[in-house]
This record gives C-alpha cells, structure tokens and sequence, in this order.
C-alpha cells in the first residue's frame, strides 16, 4: 500500500512561509474571482430595478386630498369632501389650531350608516347628523383651524383626511376656487376638486 501524506499548510502559502496564490483561484474559482463574478451579474439587474423604481414613482399620479374649504357670497364657509367610490364619511370636526384650550366644533351620526353630504355649510348639521361639539361657532382666530374628517372606503378600510386653513386665506378666494392640501396651500378650482379622480381616497 502506498502511504500519501496529507500536508495541513494553510493554503495559499509555502512551507518556507512565503506568499503563494491560492490554488484554486489559479483557475478561476477562488473567493476575489466568484464575488467579482457575482457582482457583474447583479449590477445590471439592480440599476434595471432603479429604474423601473423611479419610473413608477414618476408616472404615478398624486393622491388629492379629501378635504377643501371655500368661501361663500354671504360671508360663509363651506367644506367640500372628495367624491371616492364606495366611501362613507363618517365623522368631522373642526378646531382651532394654535389657541390652547382649543375650541371645537364637531358632527355625529344619528345612526351608524350615517354618511355625510359632499358639501357642508360650517356650524350647521347636514341632515342625519347632530353637533356632538358646538364650543366653536365662527372663525376669527388669525391662527387658522384645522378640519379632520375619516371615510369608510371598500377595501381600504378607513383613510383620514386633514386640511388646516386661516380666515386670511379663506378671504382671497376667488368665486370659484377652494382651498386644500393638509396645510391649505393648495388653490384648485371647486369643478377640479369634486370631479371623481382615480388618485383621491387613498391611504
């Protein structure tokens, strides 16, 4: 029987201690070559990735917000809520922003189905609703007041929808125009923000 002796060096060094490559990457294989193989593989997929990344974020339409608020002839105001399919909106109220303690105006269904009209005259109840909160009766705080409302959308479940406003801005609306956006820095046409949209009612 032949005896074949079994060499424990670490490879990749001579027994007199000197440098050598290690075997295997002599033919390609080694750990540097498979990593700087693998990388060149992945690359090209990972920037095709960030491309389709960016072009889906870019093309993407923007959600619209549930809430606006416009001004009417007679002084009042009045909130309008996106039109979404298959919503119901079930609650909103109306507080001031910065003063401390905060007063608030708020509605409550008479009945769980209640659903909300898509427009609202301000401190006034739309019919199936009563004020569940009336400590606010008009709007002359130059701090601004912020409007919440939720809906009940199928599938969804329920989105939130937020607008804050001052009396300042609400003034120089034009007739036909409405505030929106979460801080009311949004002018939009009242025609544009009622019209159904795809993008509105969105978590």
């Amino acid at each position: 029987m032949v005896e074949k002796r079994v060499d424990f060096r670490p490879v990749g060094r001579k027994a007199d201690g000197a440098e050598e490559p290690h075997e295997v990457g002599r033919q390609g294989y080694g750990p540097m070559s498979f990593n700087a193989g693998l990388a060149r593989k992945v690359a090209p997929l990972l920037g095709a990735l960030l491309v389709v990344q960016w072009a889906v974020a870019g093309c993407a339409p923007a959600e619209r917000p549930l809430l606006a608020v416009e001004r009417l002839e007679n002084g009042g105001t009045r909130l309008l809520l996106a039109r979404c399919s298959h919503a119901r909106y079930s609650s909103l109220s109306i507080h001031e922003t910065q003063r401390q303690p905060s007063r608030r105006w708020a509605l409550q269904g008479e009945t769980p189905a209640a659903s909300l009209p898509e427009q609202i005259d301000l401190f006034t109840a739309p019919v199936g609703f009563i004020v569940k909160e009336g400590a606010l009766a008009e709007l002359t705080d130059s701090g601004g007041y912020t409007v919440v409302t939720s809906a009940l959308v199928e599938v969804q479940g329920v989105i939130d929808g937020r607008l804050r406003f001052t009396p300042e801005k609400l003034e120089k609306l034009e007739t036909g125009k409405v505030l929106t956006g979460r801080k009311g820095e949004t002018v939009m046409d009242r025609s544009r923000f009622l019209k159904p949209s795809a993008s509105q009612c969105k978590k």
